[in-house]
């Protein structure tokens, strides 16, 4: 079965037409592809005839309202719904208190006046008995600093007292009433609104007629709860300029992202939260690959609404949700987030088999790092097992390029690679550990391949690379190029050939041009079987060293 999300088809200078409802977007997961427009009809066999009410071309999500016909002359009108009589009593009529003391106007909807249903979120409050496009809606949320929310009104489950665990709403699942809002509206007394609610889809599920009745009450305010007031993107590679543009390195992978959501409510407080497809979403880069620069394309990031969190404007097709545009472009390959971790088996004894050390080099050439106490494994990976012998361990390992040097953003890498720890190395036969950069690499690296050491006196030990072979093009590839050094694809077949190699003992480094790669080398300090030996590999130029590549070896003492 495929598993290509539905991408909407819009077209804004479509002319009036009526849908199947099966037939309109609602998401990358939904089965229709079409985005409406404005006004258009919606046909559905089970609920009849709907109306678009509004559509946002940057998700293609459209919001319906159920069509109601018009009512006749001769319906009841607006006194004979308040103050006409019913069976067996006089029918009672609500109350809007307002009090225009304060700026905004509180404006508080009758405590008995209530609606029922899981299902209704909110409520308008219109001038009249008109609803429709050109009816005249006079309520408003604001939030603590002044700033107008929207025009509708959350609803809270109403509180039923005396219950056992004293608990005012555990028992009440359905029966909600209106919180407390504002109107800028100054209304004379028994002036007639029209209570509209609303179900998290936009449909009408019950109305109200009430009368103005100014006053100094006012409800409070639910002055604890938080509006969601916006979301935002975090990332390293968001332009400085342009905080809604994603700038992709070329070849850099989209998993890459390094992306963090950022919710901010009401009180300026801020939740943030991984873009994982949990709560939210980026939409728009499952096929992307930054591959030719100068590449654009669309991107909404969605956030999905708790039940419990509330949000003025949210889209309501699949589960409340707010949304924001971002652009993405592919900029020139950033050689410093073109990054490769080196691994090497160091062996310790018996009991505790083997660790990793971890070099780090990127694309630009000019540093190189051992960043073994910075690496950490990505959540979900294996542990490495270091006595487990003769079987293949994938490891999926990161590191956050800040952590490296303050000159990097706030970049987590990640890599997987696969290590086979062959033997302990009290065991005489030849290998000892091999490793695979990437999936299918046959051979892996370091099999097959080891360095011996000699002691001619304590302070004078005999090191050879050669491993036995008399062919340098050999040699390079089993040490240097199986090691996978980074290259730029678009400029090169592969890595740079080094004219030096630096070895890496007892953290000093001891330089040697390459044509001594089969010579008996001189180190003032010990190498004792297991130990590795670290080969950093670079190109000298006029100017600076060209870092390319690590190599290790281990080491096999002989007498």
């Amino acid at each position: 079965m495929s598993t290509t999300p539905m991408v909407p088809v819009i077209n804004p200078d479509r002319g009036h037409r009526r849908w199947r409802k099966s037939e309109l977007y609602t998401g990358p997961g939904g089965t229709g592809r079409y985005c409406p427009n404005l006004d258009d009809e919606v046909w559905d066999w089970a609920t009849g005839l709907w109306r678009v009410v509004s559509v946002d071309y940057t998700t293609g999500l459209s919001r319906l309202r159920r069509y109601e016909e018009p009512l006749e002359s001769d319906s009841l009108n607006d006194e004979d719904i308040l103050l006409g009589v019913g069976p067996g009593y006089q029918s009672e009529s609500f109350r809007a208190f307002i009090d225009t003391s304060v700026v905004p106007f509180t404006l508080a909807l009758d405590s008995r006046l209530s609606f029922k249903g899981t299902t209704v979120e909110y409520v308008k409050v219109f001038l009249g008995s008109d609803i429709g496009d050109s009816a005249n809606v006079i309520s408003a949320m604001y939030d603590q600093n002044g700033q107008m929310l929207g025009e509708n009104i959350p609803l809270e489950l109403a509180q039923v007292p005396n219950n056992p665990d004293g608990q005012p709403t555990a028992y009440n699942k359905a029966v909600k009433v209106p919180m407390a809002a504002y109107t800028m509206r100054q209304l004379p007394d028994n002036e007639v609104l029209t209570v509209v609610a609303y179900d998290q889809v936009g449909n009408v599920r019950s109305m109200a007629r009430v009368l103005v009745c100014n006053s100094a009450f006012a409800r409070t305010t639910d002055a604890y709860r938080k509006y969601i007031t916006a979301i935002h993107l975090e990332s390293p590679f968001l332009s400085e300029v342009d905080q809604s543009l994603l700038q992709f390195p070329i070849n850099l992978p989209v998993s890459a992202l390094n992306a963090i959501g950022v919710v901010t409510y009401s009180d300026n407080s801020q939740t943030r939260m991984a873009v994982d497809g949990s709560k939210f979403n980026l939409y728009g880069l499952n096929n992307y690959m930054a591959t030719q620069q100068g590449q654009r394309l669309d991107l909404v990031l969605t956030y999905r609404l708790g039940d419990d969190e509330y949000c003025y404007g949210a889209t309501a097709n699949q589960g409340k949700h707010i949304s924001a545009a971002y652009k993405a472009t592919t900029l020139r390959m950033d050689g410093a987030y073109s990054v490769k971790l080196f691994c090497a088996p160091v062996w310790v004894d018996n009991i505790y088999g083997y660790r990793l050390r971890w070099f780090l080099m990127n694309l630009d050439r000019e540093e190189w790092f051992e960043v073994s106490h910075l690496v950490s494994f990505a959540v979900g990976s294996a542990e490495f097992r270091p006595t487990d012998y003769g079987v293949l361990q994938n490891l999926t390992v990161g590191i956050n390029m800040q952590e490296v040097d303050g000159q990097f953003k706030n970049y987590r890498h990640s890599q997987t690679i696969g290590i086979v720890l062959r033997q302990p190395d009290s065991l005489v036969s030849e290998d000892r550990w091999a490793i695979r950069y990437t999936p299918g690499q046959n051979p892996m690296y370091g099999s097959g391949v080891k360095a011996t050491s000699r002691m001619e006196n304590v302070n004078n030990w005999k090191l050879d690379l050669s491993n036995g072979l008399s062919n340098y093009a050999v040699w390079l590839d089993q040490v240097f190029y199986r090691a996978e050094p980074l290259f730029n694809p678009a400029v090169e077949q592969r890595a740079p050939e080094p004219t030096h190699f630096a070895l890496y003992i007892n953290g000093e480094n001891f330089e040697y041009p390459l044509e001594m790669w089969n010579h008996e080398l001189v180190s003032p300090h010990a190498i004792k079987s297991g130990e590795p030996v670290i080969i950093r590999f670079f190109r000298r130029t006029a100017v600076t060293d060209v870092q390319l590549g690590m190599g290790v070896m281990y080491t096999k003492q002989i007498s």
